[in-house]
């Protein structure tokens, strides 16, 4: 695929991607994507012990050969964020949540919104240089409905942890 950044002062991306069938629920097509986020208190303020956290990310896609279909994902995150040490980030936040599909083929629509926590540990750093390495975990207790493929709404309530390292 190919992905494009249009205006540097803001976060939004411009995709264009070729999916290939490798598998029984795979499928050939063209994936054309935007998608974009702001945020407030991600990034680390030195020195600085509680600040705002916010974070909304939304992405839009749509598939374009048969069977075409579009899809709208967006979530939004408020808490605030903690420093210790400048090494060490806590974020206490709620969220919201919701993945919507047009149309609806396999009834995988969601919304869900709960409570959550993000850990930060920032590392390789040299007497010379800022740490230039990271570990992020997020957990969050998802509640939610997923509409299954009866048409009827169904609890997803359940704990979700994503782990992202930058090395």
């Amino acid at each position: 695929g190919l992905r494009y950044k249009p205006l540097r002062e803001y976060n939004v991306h411009l995709g264009v991607e070729r999916l290939f069938k490798i598998g029984r629920r795979a499928e050939d097509n063209w994936l054309l994507r935007v998608l974009g986020s702001v945020a407030d208190g991600t990034d680390v303020r030195l020195k600085e012990p509680l600040y705002n956290y916010t974070l909304l990310y939304v992405e839009g896609a749509h598939y374009t050969d048969k069977p075409s279909r579009s899809m709208l994902y967006g979530e939004a995150r408020q808490g605030l964020t903690l420093n210790h040490d400048d090494r060490f980030f806590f974020r206490p936040h709620v969220f919201a949540a919701a993945r919507v599909w047009s149309p609806d083929r396999d009834k995988s629509s969601l919304y869900e919104a709960g409570p959550g926590l993000t850990f930060s540990w920032l590392f390789n750093e040299t007497a010379y240089s800022a740490p230039r390495s990271s570990v992020e975990v997020t957990a969050q207790y998802r509640i939610g409905q997923l509409y299954n493929r009866l048409g009827s709404a169904k609890k997803s309530d359940g704990v979700f942890v994503t782990t992202v390292l930058t090395y």
